[in-house]
């Protein structure tokens, strides 16, 4: 005699094992993901490189506002030293000085933008390398967490499956192979109980005769309409 009962308890220890096979997935996803990690890394990398970028910018402009500097300390020298004395001479290094005083400045405003966007580049690179820091560490603390929460999903799987083999040699092979079958197919709802009538795998009212056979329980019934193994409690 195939008792159903057993078939109902079989599938709803079935259910407590995949519900705690997809935690452990999600786990294990969370354990070998670093999403984060990796974006904060390649953020820093971007970062260095344009840190590095901006440096020798301020490097060259602070180059060319120096060697224009040094330029116009020369043609001082000359218009103030005393050493010129033609008018027609005096009056080129004058205009030459007035010409590399707006360079300077020009120059010097170069070098005050470079300076800020190394200082901007800058900020940006330390909130990243401590954003980082901080990753790291919550990861690490969550990692612990989640590591123990795995032992003890596998443990629990473990001691479900044992469960389930001892059960399962309690259930004729035909009927067991026949579960099997709706349980893959009806993504793990193989067995519907029925109440009042009604199959509540698919909500379809049963068939009179239908129904006593099930109520019965002397033989594997499956619902007219979804094929579900139905069980009377």
């Amino acid at each position: 005699m195939i008792r159903i009962a057993e078939l109902d308890r079989l599938q709803q220890l079935d259910r407590e094992i995949d519900a705690a096979e997809e935690e452990l997935a999600s786990i294990r996803a969370a354990l070998s993901g670093d999403g984060a990690l990796a974006d904060l890394r390649a953020r820093i990398v971007e970062l260095e490189g344009q840190l590095d970028a901006a440096q020798r910018a301020l490097r060259d402009a602070e180059d060319t506002a120096a060697d224009t500097r040094a330029k116009l300390e020369r043609i001082e020298q000359k218009l103030y030293g005393g050493t010129v004395q033609a008018m027609r001479e005096l009056q080129d290094l004058q205009l030459d000085a007035e010409a590399l005083r707006r360079q300077l400045r020009e120059h010097d405003d170069r070098v005050l933008a470079a300076m800020s966007a190394v200082e901007e580049v800058e900020t940006a690179l330390a909130a990243s390398r401590e954003a980082l820091r901080d990753e790291t560490a919550r990861r690490e603390a969550q990692h612990a967490d989640l590591e123990q929460q795995a032992e003890q999903l596998e443990a629990r799987i473990a001691a479900l499956r044992a469960r389930r083999v001892e059960l399962a040699r309690g259930i004729d092979a035909p009927a067991l192979s026949l579960y099997d079958q709706l349980r893959a197919r009806w993504r793990g709802q193989a067995v519907a109980r029925v109440e009042r009538g009604v199959c509540l795998g698919c909500r379809m009212t049963l068939p009179t005769t239908l129904f006593n056979r099930a109520r019965s329980g002397a033989t594997l019934v499956q619902c007219s309409n979804c094929g579900r193994i139905l069980y009377v409690a």
